[in-house]
């Protein structure tokens, strides 16, 4: 039985101006906010973030742009491996983590522009890596959301009573992080498709690495499941019964944290299962995918009070190259390739 109280503030919306301007006690309340949103519903709203509209909107319209050209002009920037940077078409993917007889995929197509370096331009080497409709706007979209998620550092710090620069060096002292920024379509579905028994946006699953930074707009359909969630490396195993949907706003990002910041903090902070579900709308996204460098280990842990205690995931001992091809593994539907 669930036993969490769900209120309208179960996944709260955090104004960013508390942190920015806010004296030292402000900017200590903000992170107990801050603490509490993940160490419960394991997502929040932020406002006043920072980042300005035009560098949204400007990648918001390119994305729209090139999912609106003909498959002919997609496809020369087809990746080349699943998951992998580049075009990825409808079909490809599956991430529900409650593998059932029925035979489905995700129904999105999306463009990935990974990367190991700071910005888009140092990790592709020339500009035909990505189509130039999205190469200039997404590379100033990626360089902001970098600077946002080192904030979002300083503030886990003292949200964890950690000394300050520990975020930082738990994803850069483990090699290069590895970052990645998702561009999705979730085109129209008629409704036959809306009719059709499994028919899903994205299914049920958990990120994998840090924190998940999204961008959407005023289309619903990401939902958050509340209660406890069994996390081992033979099964994904859910002991909740209810989804609470998170209102889109065009101004705010949501973010939530992914599987790393379980680990590292013990089982404190969530990685929310979480999900998209089939609306006939045409629904597109920008997420940006933050996460430490590939030598960083699952089995680490803050040196916090609240991160103490017995290890939780005894079984989940490897580094971050090796746990996310294995959670790579479980998200292909092997329908098309």
């Amino acid at each position: 039985m669930i036993t969490t109280t769900i209120t309208s503030t179960f996944i709260p919306e955090l104004d960013m101006n508390e942190w920015f301007h806010g004296d030292e006690e402000s900017k200590t309340k903000f992170a107990q906010k801050w603490d509490h949103a993940f160490s419960t519903s394991g997502f929040c709203t932020i406002i006043n973030h920072g980042v300005p509209s035009n560098v949204m909107s400007d990648l918001y319209s390119a994305a729209k742009q090139f999912f609106n050209l003909p498959s002919n002009e997609k496809l020369p920037f087809k990746s080349e491996e699943f998951l992998g940077p580049g075009y990825h078409e409808a079909g490809e993917e599956n991430y529900n983590a409650f593998k059932t007889d029925i035979k489905t995929f995700d129904h999105q197509n999306n463009v990935c522009l990974n990367s190991t370096k700071e910005t888009v331009e140092k990790f592709l080497p020339e500009e035909s890596g990505v189509h130039p409709i999205l190469y200039k706007v997404a590379e100033k979209y990626w360089q902001t959301l970098l600077a946002l998620e080192k904030t979002l550092w300083s503030i886990s710090d003292r949200a964890l009573n950690l000394p300050a620069g520990t975020f930082e060096s738990f994803h850069t002292d483990q090699g290069i992080p590895y970052n990645c920024l998702r561009l999705t379509d979730y085109y129209h579905l008629s409704e036959e498709e809306l009719s059709c028994r499994g028919t899903q946006r994205i299914g049920a699953h958990t990120d994998y690495m840090g924190y998940t930074i999204l961008k959407c707009d005023d289309v619903p359909g990401l939902e958050v499941a509340v209660g406890e969630q069994d996390f081992n490396l033979t099964k994904l195993a859910p002991k909740f019964d209810q989804w609470i949907p998170v209102s889109p706003r065009k101004d705010a990002f949501v973010v939530n944290a992914g599987d790393f910041f379980r680990f590292w903090t013990n089982g404190h902070w969530k990685s929310a299962f979480h999900q998209v579900t089939p609306q006939s709308q045409r629904r597109i996204s920008m997420v940006y995918f933050t996460g430490p460098g590939f030598e960083a280990r699952t089995d680490s842990r803050f040196n916090c009070n609240a991160c103490n205690g017995t290890n939780r995931y005894p079984e989940v001992a490897m580094d971050m190259k090796e746990y996310f091809a294995w959670r790579k593994s479980m998200a292909s539907t092997g329908v098309a390739k």
